[in-house]
């Protein structure tokens, strides 16, 4: 009902919904064109159907978060609608990707090879992605300002994760 109002919406928070609404998605992005932020995090189930939807929708995004999906269904599905947001979503500066336990190595430096624009990536609990992997993906992008990433989730001890300056970090190291 929202998107028959003649807002000039810059940011969408769907939050711990049951489901991506997909027909009001589509109903909305045919009326509001200025949406330049898009979250939706804690969503049960997302899939690659949803991923291709978000990047057919809004390709003007700037911010994304799909974080802490509960159920993630179909990983290579995911992997292809993540790749087509990638090549959708030109302007994106900023992500989050926290609990896409599908997101590897390969992925990871694909995704940040085409998001020329991104500032900052957050993708904790991710135990495909390694060190390596992170150091490919700073050389594709080493105008990434902050990559925050872990590969586990450990409750007892939240010094699993680690975040980088990604500009500090690729400037003192020639070697990435």
């Amino acid at each position: 009902e929202i998107s028959r109002f003649p807002l000039k919406l810059t940011s969408l928070g769907l939050s711990v919904k049951p489901t991506i609404p997909t027909d009001g998605l589509r109903a909305f992005s045919q009326n509001i064109k200025t949406l330049t932020s898009l979250t939706c995090s804690e969503i049960p189930s997302i899939n690659g159907t949803d991923l291709l939807l978000i990047a057919d929708c809004f390709p003007l995004l700037e911010e994304l978060d799909l974080s802490i999906p509960k159920k993630l269904e179909n990983y290579d599905s995911l992997q292809n609608g993540v790749k087509t947001l990638s090549s959708t979503l030109l302007k994106l500066r900023k992500v989050n990707l926290t609990g896409h336990h599908y997101i590897n190595d390969q992925l990871l430096v694909h995704l940040l090879n085409n998001w020329k624009l991104l500032e900052e990536a957050v993708i904790f609990y991710c135990d495909q992605i390694t060190k390596s992997g992170i150091a490919s993906a700073l050389r594709e992008r080493p105008t990434l300002r902050s990559l925050s990433f872990s590969s586990h989730f450990d409750p007892k001890n939240r010094a699993t994760f680690f975040a980088l300056d990604a500009a500090a970090l690729v400037s003192n190291s020639p070697s990435l």
